[in-house]
């Protein structure tokens, strides 16, 4: 019999399956399982059958004595300089043995090392060697790997490098009963090819979470951040963050399934970014997804390297990637612009079908280039100017749309013969013509122009402005595309 269980939250799930998981009822052992969760951006898999394995890397530890204090200490700062010796570390050493006036101690030295390999740490007077735990990591290695088998192990994953001075590697069983009781079998043990070091061995829920490069890329920083808090937990807790070509793969790891489904949230929300919010609502205004607006934002892109912001027009958000300290520079600057935009009035100056055209090649262009596309701009939609800003700024652009209807009903205008374009009102010359599907030509610079309006208002699709401003055909997105502009369009 299958059944299938809906729970409030992934917590809860987590914990019903780790509780079902091998019990027994009706005589019968229970077997509970998560599904997959997959969309389109976004894949997420649990495994509970992996057991965590860590034990020592082959190593031994060095004295160095040194004529001076001066010298230890620049003999430890070329061992944390050292790339190839990452994994080394060293602090001044009191007490025996005493090899000059300072004496240094040098942990996870690789069992090979001799004098000669040591005089990189500053050419020390005199040196002392313990004697090694073991020898081969190899064979440490393929000792690990033989025990492991005895439990039903599927496969076994070394990690690339040690870590202050152990080994790590993830071993895959059969099921969940195979891993627990492989995790109780080998903690604590003392085999003799690791040099009777102690291994530790923990069972280990965890979930993959598989995005696309590009979303992992808006949130790399803040995972970054992320993993190094993960480190410094106390819990058994891991972060593990795997690049790819076309994806990332992102594997959360720990002991209990509550901080595991307490730690997903936290990923989650880092892949998600933070919606910028005041007083819980999600901060918006129409300046954001103009050219200034954009402008604006990209500006940020050089002071906080790490932190990405991302405007979605259709949802009327702004979402920011990053550090949290820098993440938080950039959301207070952008509230700030925020409170300024909410702070002015906003009138609106309605427009007859037939001034629309005129005005956007005449007047309008001077107004945003003085007063900012923030201030001033148009809506082809509603045929309105909105205004943005001072009394006397409204004046000004009341006199503009005055000035242009006055040239629109002058006599020079009734008299014009041949095409006219319906938005410059001069005659179009054949080598700068486009018509649109309707009849209705245009000059060319002028269209593009019109174009570029509706991109930095975010209006699109376009009306035809022929037959003063009322023809309904659509400008059609091949004929935007063939301008300046039909990129950002």
């Amino acid at each position: 019999m299958t059944v299938r269980a809906q729970f409030s939250s992934s917590e809860k799930a987590l914990n019903a399956q780790h509780n079902l998981t091998g019990s027994k009822q009706f005589g019968k052992t229970i077997e509970a399982s998560l599904p997959i969760s997959t969309t389109k951006d976004h894949q997420v898999i649990l495994d509970d059958t992996t057991v965590r394995v860590d034990w020592a890397a082959p190593q031994r530890i060095a004295y160095g004595g040194y004529a001076d204090e001066k010298r230890a200490q620049a003999a430890i700062l070329a061992m944390t300089s050292t790339p190839q010796d990452s994994e080394v570390t060293a602090r001044i050493h009191t007490g025996l043995p005493v090899l000059g006036r300072v004496t240094v101690q040098f942990e996870h030295i690789p069992p090979s090392a001799n004098e000669k390999w040591m005089k990189r740490f500053g050419k020390p007077t005199s040196v002392m060697f313990e004697q090694p735990n073991y020898l081969s990591r190899r064979d440490g290695i393929e000792g690990i790997k033989r025990m492991l088998t005895k439990f039903n192990m599927t496969s076994f994953d070394l990690q690339a490098s040690a870590q202050k001075g152990r080994l790590r590697a993830y071993a895959k069983f059969a099921s969940r009963p195979d891993a627990e009781f492989a995790a109780q079998e080998m903690h604590g043990r003392k085999p003799n090819f690791i040099g009777h070091t102690r291994i530790m061995a923990r069972h280990v829920v965890s979930l993959s979470i598989t995005v696309p490069i590009e979303r992992f890329d808006r949130a790399k920083d803040q995972l970054s951040e992320l993993q190094a808090q993960f480190r410094k937990r106390d819990d058994h807790a891991y972060l593990d963050i795997r690049p790819q070509p076309a994806v990332c793969v992102i594997r959360i790891q720990a002991q209990d399934t509550t901080i595991l489904g307490e730690l997903k949230n936290q990923v989650e929300n880092s892949l998600r970014g933070e919606v910028l919010r005041f007083e819980n609502q999600a901060v918006w205004d129409k300046f954001f997804s103009t050219t200034d607006g954009q402008i604006f934002i990209n500006q940020f892109r050089t002071t906080y390297r790490a932190v990405v912001v991302e405007t979605n027009t259709f949802h009327r958000s702004i979402r920011l990637y990053g550090p949290a300290t820098q993440r938080e520079k950039v959301g207070m600057a952008i509230l700030a612009k925020w409170a300024d935009l909410r702070s002015r009035k906003r009138r609106i100056i309605r427009l007859e079908g037939r001034v629309i055209g005129v005005f956007l090649s005449t007047e309008l262009p001077a107004l945003r280039n003085e007063h900012g596309l923030d201030s001033v701009y148009l809506d082809p939609w509603d045929r309105i100017v909105v205004v943005r800003g001072s009394d006397s700024l409204y004046e000004k652009v009341l006199a503009a749309v005055r000035r242009t209807r006055e040239q629109l009903f002058s006599p020079t205008h009734f008299q014009m013969r041949g095409p006219t374009c319906p938005i410059c009102l001069n005659p179009v010359a054949p080598s700068r013509r486009t018509i649109v599907a309707c009849g209705h030509d245009f000059c060319t610079s002028c269209i593009t122009e019109y174009l570029r309006s509706s991109v930095e208002g975010s209006y699109f699709p376009l009306s035809c402005l022929g037959a003063d401003a009322t023809c309904p055909e659509r400008i059609p997105l091949s004929l935007a595309q063939g301008t300046t502009v039909g990129g950002r369009i």
